[in-house]
């Protein structure tokens, strides 16, 4: 979880039920195994952690792969609890001190590992202390254990925070499920050679190096999925998830709706002001089209001016306060290339499912341009009858409407 936002009202409740949760087992954990165990163990290992803390590979941006979790596993299997729950929270002072997340962010963060670290340990209790069969089953339970824990803890916060399904997050997918039992198992191996010999430990640290690096390809596959100039998704993307979205609309599993938004004059504005004033509007209207979205939507950049935006689990009306609040936030920016003020507005045309991609882009498209012929600056919705489109201010779109005359 690192991105600071301000959560709802049910998303701060539930952070806060994870952060007591957390607290209230550290404090059994204090009573009943107190202490750090091997000291050099415990600074070795939050050492680990903290240095792969800043080194968390993002794709998306919100989900992280951390090769941390070796390190935090390992603890589970060297250290007395009190001591795990420590490791779970010095870990993040670096990352902390960089990025200087919100208090609630850092203590949730420090939640989701310590309350499923204290879970694997108690997996591993009743199991021997000594390799063998019996051992690595009892081993390979508490990875899952611990994954599945950590996993469901940060699926609910995306969800209650950001709107995400827990198909969207990808949490439970086995590649990604697989990866964090993978990098467990790691730290399964680092805590036994660290009992045979310490400096033996670097031969189960090392491969994690590599782990890291494999970890950069959904990174780099992220970036071919976004379009350079605005940060937002780009067609190809747009067309394989969008699809998916309204097959599942379609399928009765939810409404849906997508916006179709076209920069007014960026032409006249290359000529007056240079294509880098061009570049300037383009990339501040993707910037306001990102923070005007709900974090449940999809903002993608089509190439030239054009933008479009698919709003899952969406009305009508729903579209149209989302369309009018980019499209006045549009109007009112101010983009400054050397020196000199840019102002630009945008155009856009609203369609709700059901129907398939492309048949919404169709008819959003068709309403796109018939709020350019009315005088742009405006949104404008796909199917009104002519008399409704003929009452329609130009330059203004009346989106407070009631939901009678927006249907």
């Amino acid at each position: 979880m690192g991105e600071s936002r301000r959560l709802s009202t049910l998303a701060y409740a539930y952070v806060g039920i994870c952060i007591a949760a957390a607290a209230a087992a550290t404090i059994v954990a204090f009573l009943v195994d107190r202490g750090i165990g091997d000291p050099w163990a415990f600074v070795a290992l939050t050492a680990g952690a903290a240095v792969a803390q800043l080194y968390v590979v993002h794709a998306p941006e919100w989900l992280g792969y951390d090769i941390s979790l070796a390190f935090v596993f390992a603890a589970v299997m060297l250290l007395p609890a009190t001591a795990v729950v420590a490791v779970t929270a010095l870990m993040f002072l670096p990352v902390w001190a960089r990025e200087r997340f919100p208090w609630y962010m850092s203590l949730f963060n420090i939640s989701n590992y310590a309350l499923p670290a204290l879970a694997a340990m108690l997996v591993l209790a009743p199991g021997p202390t000594e390799p063998g069969l019996e051992w690595a089953g009892y081993v390979a339970a508490a990875c899952v254990v611990f994954t599945l824990i950590n996993h469901v803890l940060l699926a609910l916060v995306l969800r209650l925070a950001r709107g995400e399904s827990l198909r969207d997050t990808r949490l439970f997918t086995p590649a990604y499920f697989s990866m964090d039992g993978l990098v467990l198992c790691s730290g399964a191996a680092i805590a036994e050679l660290w009992r045979v010999a310490p400096v033996t430990s670097i031969f189960a640290m090392l491969p994690l190096i590599l782990i890291l690096r494999a970890l950069k390809i959904p990174q780099l596959e992220k970036q071919s999925w976004t379009d350079a100039k605005t940060g937002l998704y780009n067609s190809g993307f747009f067309f394989e998830r969008g699809a998916e979205w309204c097959e599942r609309a379609s399928a009765g599993r939810g409404t849906i709706a997508l916006a179709m938004m076209d920069l007014d004059f960026l032409r006249e504005t290359n000529n007056r002001h240079g294509h880098l004033a061009g570049d300037a509007v383009i990339t501040a209207v993707g910037e306001i089209i990102k923070s005007g979205a709900r974090a449940s939507d999809m903002a993608a950049r089509f190439g030239g001016e054009e933008f479009a935006l698919l709003m899952p689990d969406t009305t009508l009306e729903g579209a149209v306060v989302v369309a009018e609040r980019i499209r006045q936030a549009i109007e009112e920016v101010e983009v400054e290339v050397m020196g000199q003020p840019v102002h630009t507005t945008i155009s856009i045309g609203i369609a709700a499912g059901p129907g398939t991609l492309q048949e919404l882009i169709a008819r959003a498209d068709a309403a796109l341009y018939r709020a350019k012929d009315l005088g742009r600056n405006q949104v404008l919705l796909a199917d009104l009858p002519e008399d409704e489109v003929a009452d329609l201010e130009p330059r203004r779109t009346r989106a407070t409407e009631s939901p009678a005359t927006l249907t």
